[in-house]
């Protein structure tokens, strides 16, 4: 339809009653899965959150009568009449509900704000309330129009009992519960996750009526499929016995609500911890991982496990589905999108940064999938590549998804810091004994890993060396001479990554090779050496490594190296890791080779709970501002306030290497596609292409720079080595 002149409407192609109606009964259905007790609030913030259209500066301005007018907005005097109502129908509760549909409604055009921003906001508006004022006296003037369109809507009376009262009364009211609620004590997250509820239900609710796209009805992951796949890989050796074990001890496991799962790398704990997830019986399952790489890997065995499922690939600019590869005609690539971004999916791969986005951050568009999360079951695989500093904050607000959102936790690793650990902690009680660990720690150079690399190498071993800078990464790769040689990091676009991995194993197939990596390759990727040379670490670092030596028990045993480079007087585990991880590191180390050098698997994983202790001591939670800070946010409503990356600090310079016909093609459509305004799909999709191209620098490129992309544009193959990626005009910037 269109809108006609006589019509009240929310879009071009909406009457407003009707959106108002879809939007309050689908946020209540949608809330009322896990929390029926909100049912009724997420009616009203849905209902009633586009309430302010009903002023004639809307639809003049729906129907392009008039040019920009701030009148013409409707979310602030919109989240004062779902305040109003609330507060009206809700009379019996606390103040908080109130106050938290009318965050969701004051918020659900942008990020969502918290109690203090519109207290401030509000203690303005009392003594001037700019264009509420002609907004209120509008919507009063049109006050018979307004109850005759809303009759359907539950609650609309309060709308003529608002209309009856004193603007600035309305805004002392709302003040004074806006205080009452940010002075409130308390030590649980329940508010905040409420909060977060109701304005992901609003939101998520008004994108589906605004495009008119329903819901999916998802397949549940089956059990059985899984056990049958899991039945149908059939292997020989220790290693098959270790993942037949894991399985085994996972299977007679009594799930509750969380679980914290220790295994060896490459005893098959993605699948395991999958069944483990399906065994709790819920309809969503949501995989996290610290990469994209392994993204990719973990959504590939879940394709073929979970058959009929169509797993969710979701990360930071991947529109979820290729919105040109589908079956079903009748589903456009807009709607694709749009359900994608809400994760309405019963299995959904994603990166620890899309989750945490997700339930600690303001943002709009990653509050949309929360209710998704909600009475789900979630894994968190690789939790120890978690930053320690983040630890204490998301243990915290994962055992409050348990409390409050009625989630399962699952977290899987080989090395499990204490902080991090959800009771019950379940290892198996099997360690194998690949490889043995030998800590050279004098002063090395980078040549000196080359020629340890080049004589195993000569022997007839396949070797890894994994060091802490690309600096010294292109070092030891530039004095390896002519060998069958590999190198990976985070200079090497991900499409040119993601092509030698695969190459690697073809490779590796058949002959030997030297890998020179930084730690890139550190987390779940499915590589095997003989030999791994890791540079001086962190002690779970080094097990990571040590993770890709042997790690198909293939062999006897395979050998680890673990020496200490030194640069320019530094040691380059002090310029990554820091001072402080430095000195725990090297105090268990030398208990740990005070009892014989080197040291065997089986030994070395046991020093891991030495080390996590004294990290631990370290990082007490008071003096950890990343914690203390936000769970002060938390703990006052005030959303806006979030600051929580586990990128700790990204290099900021993004540069878009253009040799080649495919990337020069990528750009230019991506170019066109931002001139043009093409579909929000489209643009997806093209970035999602495009980073493939992109690598991310500290220091300024000294490139030129594509304005409208804010990417720098690298065309001279001088400054792309077809081995080591970018080149960078200052190797001591080359830190990562």
């Amino acid at each position: 339809m269109n809108c006609s002149p006589q019509d009240l409407c929310s879009h071009p192609d909406k009457l407003l009653k009707v959106h108002l109606n879809e939007v309050g009964t689908t946020a209540s259905v949608i809330i009322s899965r896990t929390h029926p007790q909100l049912s009724v609030p997420a009616y009203i913030a849905g209902a009633y959150h586009d309430v302010g259209k009903y002023t004639t500066y809307f639809q003049k301005h729906l129907r392009g009568q008039t040019g920009k007018d701030p009148r013409s907005t409707h979310a602030e005097i919109s989240s004062l009449i779902a305040y109003h109502v609330a507060r009206r129908v809700l009379s019996g509760s606390s103040r908080e509900l109130p106050v938290l549909v009318s965050l969701a409604v004051r918020s659900h055009h942008g990020h969502l704000k918290g109690v203090q921003s519109v207290l401030n906001w509000a203690m303005y508006k009392e003594d001037d309330p700019g264009y509420l004022k002609p907004q209120y006296e509008n919507l009063k003037g049109r006050r018979d129009i307004i109850l005759r369109d809303m009759s359907d809507i539950r609650y609309h009376e309060y709308v003529g009992d608002f209309l009856d009262l004193d603007l600035v009364d309305v805004l002392r009211e709302y003040m004074h519960d806006l205080m009452t609620v940010r002075d409130a004590p308390r030590n649980t997250w329940e508010w905040y996750f409420k909060g977060l509820l109701l304005f992901s239900s609003l939101i998520d609710s008004d994108k589906h009526s605004a495009s008119d796209t329903p819901f999916q009805q998802s397949n549940t992951p089956s059990l059985s499929a899984l056990q049958n796949f899991i039945s149908s890989l059939q292997g020989k050796g220790s290693m098959a016995e270790l993942r037949q074990r894991l399985n085994q001890l996972v299977s007679s496991l009594s799930m509750g609500k969380t679980l914290t799962l220790v295994a060896p790398t490459g005893s098959g704990k993605t699948l395991s911890g999958v069944l483990a997830a399906l065994k709790t019986g819920r309809s969503r399952l949501v995989y996290a991982l610290p990469y994209i790489s392994i993204v990719e890997q973990v959504h590939d065995v879940l394709s073929r496990a979970l058959p009929g499922t169509s797993p969710l690939k979701f990360y930071h600019l991947y529109p979820g589905v290729d919105p040109r590869g589908q079956d079903d005609e009748d589903v456009s690539a807009e709607e694709r999108l749009m359900i994608a971004e809400s994760w309405d999916y019963p299995v959904v791969v994603t990166t620890f940064e899309a989750l945490v986005a997700s339930i600690l951050s303001p943002n709009n568009r990653s509050l949309r999938r929360l209710h998704s999360l909600a009475g789900s079951t979630l894994i968190l695989d690789e939790v120890q590549a978690i930053p320690v500093e983040y630890q204490f904050l998301l243990r915290e607000a994962l055992q409050s998804l348990v409390d409050y959102l009625d989630v399962n936790v699952i977290l899987m690793s080989a090395t499990v810091n204490q902080i991090m650990a959800l009771e019950p902690v379940v290892s198996l009680d099997a360690t194998p004994d690949r490889y043995e660990v030998e800590f050279r720690l004098g002063k090395s150079s980078p040549k000196d890993l080359a020629r340890m690399a080049e004589e195993l190498f000569r022997e007839g071993k396949s070797v890894m060396v994994e060091v802490n800078t690309i600096a010294s990464a292109r070092e030891v790769f530039s004095q390896l001479g002519e060998k069958r040689k590999f190198y990976l990091s985070t200079h090497v676009t991900p499409g040119d990554r993601r092509r030698r991995i695969q190459e690697l194993r073809k490779v590796m197939a058949r002959e030997k090779v030297i890998l020179v990596t930084t730690q890139v390759v550190e987390a779940g990727v499915d590589l095997d050496f003989d030999v791994v040379i890791r540079d001086f670490a962190p002690l779970d670092s080094v097990v990571q490594a040590s993770g890709r030596c042997n790690r198909n028990w293939r062999q006897g045993k395979g050998r680890v190296l673990v020496p200490e480079v030194v640069r320019d007087g530094r040691s380059d585990f002090q310029r990554i890791y820091g001072r402080i991880a430095y000195q725990v590191t090297g105090e268990v180390v030398q208990e740990l080779i005070s009892e014989g050098n080197p040291v065997s698997e089986a030994k070395l994983l046991p020093y891991l709970s030495r080390y996590y202790d004294l990290v631990n001591r370290r990082y007490h939670p008071d003096g950890v501002p990343e914690y203390k800070e936000n769970r002060e946010r938390v703990m006052k409503l005030s959303y806006d306030e979030l600051k929580v990356s586990l990128i700790e600090e990204e290099p900021k310079y993004p540069v878009f290497v253009k040799l080649g016909e495919e990337a020069s093609q990528v750009l230019e459509e991506l170019r066109r596609a931002k001139r043009n305004r093409e579909p929000r799909w489209r643009m997806r999709l093209l970035l999602s292409r495009a980073m493939d191209f992109v690598v991310r620098v500290w220091e300024e490129p000294g490139l030129l720079q594509d304005r409208d992309l804010e990417w720098y544009i690298l065309e001279d193959q001088a400054r792309y080595d077809r081995f080591t990626g970018y080149v960078p005009r200052d190797e001591e910037q080359a830190l990562w």
